[in-house]
This record gives structure tokens, C-alpha cells and sequence, in this order.
């Protein structure tokens, strides 16, 4: 079994993970709220791929981005 503390750790990353959810930051501009359906992607190939999943290309706003 998982000790209390690392219970207790992992309940807080997740919390602040919860918390960022749907916030995107552009360097001075921070876009919060934003859902899947607000991305476009832009080719169905990926641009890479490891153990914890594959990035792709998308767009939001007009600014290319990775998305895993």
C-alpha cells in the first residue's frame, strides 16, 4: 500500500494539474478555459513519440503548437 504521505503528494499534483487545465501561455498572454474542441490540427502525422505518449501539430488562436 502507498504510504499516507505519498498519497497526500500525489493528491496535490493532481490538484494543481486540475487547476492549469485548459490554460494556455503565449509568453505575455494566458488564455484560460480552453477545450479540445478550440484546437485545429494541422496534419494527422505526429511530430514525435515516446513512453509517455505523441506530440502533434495543432493551432489555436493562429500559433502552431505541440500538443501530447
Amino acid at each position: 500500500m502507498l504510504s499516507r504521505l505519498l498519497v497526500i503528494k500525489v493528491q496535490s499534483r493532481f490538484k494543481i494539474i486540475e487547476e492549469n487545465s485548459g490554460t494556455l501561455n503565449f509568453g505575455n498572454k494566458i488564455f484560460t478555459g480552453v477545450k479540445y474542441e478550440d484546437l485545429e490540427r494541422q496534419d494527422q502525422s505526429s511530430l514525435g513519440e515516446g513512453t509517455s505518449g505523441s506530440v502533434s501539430k495543432y493551432k489555436f488562436k493562429s500559433r502552431a503548437i505541440a500538443v501530447k
